[in-house]
Formats: C-alpha cells, sequence, structure tokens
C-alpha cells in the first residue's frame, strides 16, 4: 500500500545552521525533511488492532512504529519516553482509557493524537467528541473485520491522516 508523495519544493529542504567551529565535512546545510520518518505510537488494549494498525502504518516508506501500549497508563509512560510525533490512541481501554491518557499526554508531553475507535458513532459519538476536547485532533473509525474488504482504502485514509497531523 503505497501513496504517492510529491512534496512542493519549498518543503522539501530546511537550512540548518551549524557552528563555524565545525569541519566542512562535519557540516550538512542542508536537510531533506522526506528523509525524515514519522514516528508513531499506537495505543490500543486490543493486540489484533495493534498489530493491525501497525501494518498499515509501516507500510508507508516514511512512516515508523516507535512504540506500542495496551492502555493509557502504558501510553503516558511510553510518550513521556519515546516522545513520537502522533500517537493513534483507542477510547475504551483497561487501567486508563484512552481520554485520560489523552488529557495527561496533552498536559505534560503535548503530542497530536488520532483518536482511532469503533466508539465514533451513535451512542460513543460523546465519547470521541471528549477525546477532541481533551486535545486530540482528530477521530477515524478503527477498522473492524467487517471493513477488511476495505482494508486498502482504509489504511490509506489512516497514513494521510498520520501524515497531516504529525505535523501539527
Amino acid at each position: 500500500m503505497r501513496m504517492p508523495t510529491s512534496p512542493s519544493p519549498s518543503s522539501t529542504k530546511t537550512h540548518c545552521s551549524t557552528p563555524s567551529s565545525a569541519s566542512s565535512a562535519d557540516q550538512e546545510p542542508y536537510v531533506t525533511s522526506a528523509s525524515k520518518k514519522t514516528r508513531v505510537v499506537i495505543v490500543d488494549d486490543s493486540l489484533v488492532a495493534r498489530e493491525m494498525l501497525a501494518q498499515i502504518l509501516v507500510s508507508d516508506p516514511g512512516i515508523e512504529v516507535v512504540g506500542q501500549a495496551k492502555d493509557g497508563q502504558e501510553a503516558v509512560e511510553i510518550v513521556a519516553r519515546l516522545r513520537p510525533d502522533l500517537i493513534t490512541m483507542d477510547i475504551h481501554m483497561p487501567r486508563m482509557d484512552g481520554l485520560k491518557a489523552t488529557e495527561q499526554i496533552m498536559a505534560f508531553t503535548p503530542t497530536p493524537i488520532l483518536v482511532v475507535s469503533t466508539s465514533v458513532h451513535g451512542e460513543g459519538m460523546g465519547r470521541a467528541f471528549d477525546a477532541l476536547t481533551f486535545g486530540a485532533l482528530d477521530v477515524i473509525k478503527k477498522p473492524e473485520p467487517r471493513d477488511w474488504a476495505d482494508l486498502e482504502s482504509i489504511g490509506r485514509e489512516v497514513i494521510r491522516k498520520v501524515k497531516i497531523l504529525s505535523n501539527v
């Protein structure tokens, strides 16, 4: 599952200043932003969901899954240690749910959060809005087994949102 990317010419290079005492061999005046991978932590109590999301995300060469957590408490600890570019967060989890984890992460280690949950329609929609209130940037429906026939397009949407939100 590869999505074509064509960064604009102005966004592909960033000027980096280096100390004048550094040798010319050590200096790299430009760093291409395309070479930097988006570092993601996946938070979900379901091992199957974590592995499915990991497979979707690493199918894009610009994304690296640097950690996984099975509940909100683990997420708070891992995010503080790893400092990812983005977190995918489930809402319903044991010990500490995704809402409380989102609130704590945004208070102590602000990081873009994409909620990936089954609670995006019907009765669960209120919890999705709560996640946005606590600081999550967006909510997307977690792929379920009945969605697997359309997993490729769902995967493209997840990757697109991860790339956009990681730059916020």
